[in-house]
């Protein structure tokens, strides 16, 4: 949860290619989602990061990568790597995804 929160201190260009600063909503649920996944699944993530449109990025699994992007209206944009991408999908629907592919994890 601090990596998350220490984003709200990036400035515009923090990546020296225009990046935005997180949003605050989006830390705020990049947070929620965090929590959530580790309830309901009990893994962490093994990378976290500001992504460059002004969202969170949370990476997950341990051979191949379970890519999720908060968004700051709460959404989610979530990617297997069997070549599967949902957009805009709320966290009870990603939670469900992940517990659907275990072995990812």
């Amino acid at each position: 949860m601090a990596k998350i929160d220490s984003f709200s201190e990036l400035k515009k260009n923090w990546d020296s290619y225009g990046a935005e600063p997180p949003n605050p909503k989006a830390i705020e649920y990049g947070k929620e989602v965090l929590r959530k996944i580790y309830e309901e699944v009990k893994i962490i993530p093994k990378h976290v990061e500001p992504t460059a449109n002004g969202e969170i990025g949370l990476i997950y699994g341990k051979n191949l990568d379970i890519e999720l992007e908060v968004m700051s209206n709460g959404a989610i944009s979530l990617v297997l790597p069997v070549l599967k991408e949902y957009d805009d999908i709320q966290i009870d629907n990603a939670l469900k995804i992940i517990k659907e592919n275990p072995h990812l994890l």
